[in-house]
């Protein structure tokens, strides 16, 4: 099995906490510098039975740190569903969660948010038309 695809199970192992400190740990030079940034005892980081494994997971970051990204991104999905669902039902949305949320959700490309911005008119009377997002016409 390729080494990415050994990388993306090893992540799959850890718990949420733990990928948070893998992505300390890049940052930081020591497991308690680390730790002190996530608020946690660095006895607890210690004290993993799968410390071993959050070491290769560390090592393995500092090499390919997109697929930790992707590895905590596709944890957030479900989360993120759920606020918009909140947002949805809610008589007081709070549009700095709903827009984290959207955010996560077009990273892993589960947005359906098309937008258009025109400009114009410009230099020699020409409007340009800027479109973003993944809907396109063809998807309905």
């Amino acid at each position: 099995m390729p080494e990415k695809q050994d990388f993306s199970g090893l992540l799959k192992t850890l718990t949420t906490d733990q990928l948070r400190f893998v992505g300390k740990r890049m940052e930081h030079n020591s497991d308690k510098e680390a730790a002190d940034a996530m608020g946690i005892p660095v006895d607890t980081v210690y004290g993993w039975a799968n410390k071993a494994a959050v070491n290769e997971a560390v090592k393995r970051a500092c090499m390919d740190g997109v697929e930790l990204g992707r590895e905590r991104l596709r944890r957030m999905i479900q989360k993120a569903l759920d606020v918009v669902t909140d947002e949805m039902e809610s008589a007081q949305p709070d549009s700095h969660r709903y827009s984290a949320a959207l955010q996560v959700l077009d990273r892993v490309g589960l947005s359906a948010i098309k937008q258009t911005h025109i400009e114009g008119p410009g230099e020699g009377g020409a409007i340009v038309i800027h479109h973003t997002g993944n809907v396109k016409p063809d998807d309905f």
